[in-house]
């Protein structure tokens, strides 16, 4: 039987759970009883509302008007979290569905995790009563994992501060914050202004905040497996074509801290590591890790709502153009299909895999990587081959050729190769080069001099550059030090014996001293920086050096015995 339309329904404030709704409708309709708002809503008995979307919700958007459809949308983009996880399920029906328990199965069960934790920010309470003339519950509070409110920055509470009784309860409504607690505790007002949260509590508050907020709307599954696994290749977790997955959940962990993890993800709390992070292939599995999961890796690879967004639509610009490829390398709708055994057929699926590896791969690389293949096309199919080569991604209509733009951590990483630089010139003991490898090593991040990369950490790369220490520069470094150590043991420094210290050739060392005219002060290296006399003499980290000295060839590398 059906039962007849709602009159009335409290209307939604911004950002208002459904628990919350469904509780001022019970304070302004004056219900005396729980069960009696339960009966008008959903017709039912009570039951817990704390869960993502609702089993009953369609049960409710029928009471609200006789097209359900056209009221439950309405319902899950301003009372749930719907819009927040839409990006994360590829495969869940759309909004409008009749059958709420598919939408349901990839969500997590509870809002927050467990029974009895809604979360309240009394100084959110209180800007309400001041807005709206009474407070209510925030849906970012209850993203999973956030523990801060993003506007204010300090920590929600999930219970009375003072006798610590929890707000929700099961298959009850909420009485905060329209009434106070048992213990006489009120939440306006009530906020502890030292409660603050960390900064990545907050980062992840605010990230979650603007994606519910600024929804991005259902994500292809290979485009934002291609999304991830491209900003993990720029922060230097590639192998080739492949991902260093376990690399990168170590360093994941390392960067973000045991303590926000375990209050963001049950799985890592539960120590159930095993491929925590994953990156299936297939369009069917490639949402295969929990949708808090991929709120989580989304915040930490791209940092803003608006460069996630970015990224899955260059992803989505390259899976284009890779498709295009592959229907151009396929030949004639109709042909390929006719005879899907042929050498033909199967030489030019070989040739349209390696252009969808890199686009700008040329004849010369095809003959290179695959003779035989290409052998074969150019002498039976040379106007198909020659023709798929001249083709780029860009030439296909609406699709721009994706440029990487200069990452976010440019300037902080070159300021670090600044700090490296300087570091290891002032380090005491035995001297250690200031090398490319080891200014490289010392980032935060796997960063390679490769073009790509050039393009990406442009000011990085070219600080490097700039700081590499000179080899004339290292050995008067060298050479310094072992007359500061001869000297320390109370010897008396002999030349040889410093050679033999320090590592310079012989005639490399006497070249250094007469130019520097250091041969008076050698005695006294203990007592001054090598660094800071050879600034005095005008020497910088960059200094070429001496080619020759009284017409001998001074030995290296590059020496070569004269004939």
């Amino acid at each position: 039987m059906h039962k007849p339309a709602l009159l009335f329904f409290a209307p939604s404030l911004p950002d208002e759970t459904i628990q919350s709704r469904v509780v001022r409708h019970h304070v302004l309709s004056a219900n005396r009883k729980e069960s009696d708002t339960f009966l008008d809503l959903f017709g039912g008995l009570p039951f817990s509302l704390e869960q993502i979307v609702p089993p009953s919700l369609l049960q409710l958007a029928d009471r609200m008007d006789d097209g359900s459809q056209a009221a439950l949308q309405p319902l899950l983009e301003h009372n749930t979290l719907w819009l927040l996880f839409e990006p994360f399920l590829a495969d869940t029906p759309q909004s409008a569905t009749v059958n709420i328990g598919e939408m349901m199965r990839p969500l997590p069960r509870r809002v927050v995790g467990l029974h009895g934790e809604a979360q309240l920010c009394p100084a959110c309470v209180e800007d309400d009563m001041r807005t709206f003339g009474m407070g209510y519950w925030h849906r970012t509070h209850h993203v999973p994992g956030v523990s801060v409110c993003w506007r204010h920055g300090t920590r929600l509470l999930s219970s009375c501060p003072r006798c610590h009784r929890p707000f929700q309860f099961p298959k009850r409504l909420l009485r905060q914050p329209w009434w106070d607690c048992h213990c006489g505790w009120a939440p306006a007002g009530a906020g502890d202004a030292d409660a603050a949260g960390s900064p990545i509590m907050l980062q992840y508050a605010r990230f979650a905040h603007n994606l519910l907020t600024q929804p991005l709307g259902r994500a292809d599954a290979s485009c934002l497996r291609a999304a991830y696994q491209h900003r993990l290749h720029e922060m230097g977790f590639g192998l080739g074509a492949r991902t260093r997955t376990k690399a990168f959940q170590s360093h994941l962990v390392e960067e973000l801290g045991d303590e926000f993890l375990c209050a963001v993800d049950p799985a890592f709390a539960a120590k159930r590591m095993s491929f925590w992070i994953r990156f299936a292939a297939g369009s069917s599995t490639a949402h295969d890790m929990p949708v808090t999961r991929h709120l989580l890796l989304a915040m930490y690879l791209f940092g803003s709502r608006d460069e996630f967004a970015l990224s899955l639509q260059r992803a989505s610009q390259q899976e284009a153009s890779i498709s295009h490829t592959r229907a151009i390398a396929a030949g004639p709708a109709g042909f390929t299909e006719s005879l899907p055994s042929t050498p033909r057929a199967a030489h030019r699926r070989r040739i349209g895999d390696e252009l969808a590896k890199n686009r700008e791969t040329t004849i010369q690389d095809l003959w290179r990587k695959a003779y035989r293949v290409t052998s074969w096309l150019y002498e039976h199919d040379r106007v198909w081959l020659l023709e798929t080569l001249s083709t780029s991604a860009a030439d296909i209509p609406g699709i721009k050729p994706a440029t990487k733009a200069v990452s976010p951590d440019d300037e902080r990483l070159a300021a670090h190769v600044d700090a490296t630089a300087a570091a290891l010139l002032a380090t005491s003991g035995k001297p250690q080069q200031v090398t490319k490898e080891r200014l490289l090593a010392a980032l935060p991040v796997r960063i390679a001099d490769t073009p790509g990369q050039r393009e990406r950490y442009r000011n990085t790369l070219t600080r490097v550059t700039d700081n590499r220490e000179s080899t004339w520069h290292f050995r008067a470094r060298r050479l310094w030090w072992a007359y500061a150590v001869l000297g320390a043991r109370g010897d008396v420094p002999l030349p040889r014996d410093a050679v033999i210290l320090s590592g310079v050739g012989h005639y490399a060392a006497q070249a250094i001293i007469e130019h520097c005219g250091w041969e008076p002060v050698l005695p006294l290296a203990a007592r001054f920086d090598a660094v800071v006399k050879l600034a005095e003499l005008g020497i910088t980290p960059r200094w070429d050096g001496l080619p020759a000295w009284k017409g001998r060839a001074i030995g290296g590398r590059s020496y070569q015995r004269r004939s």
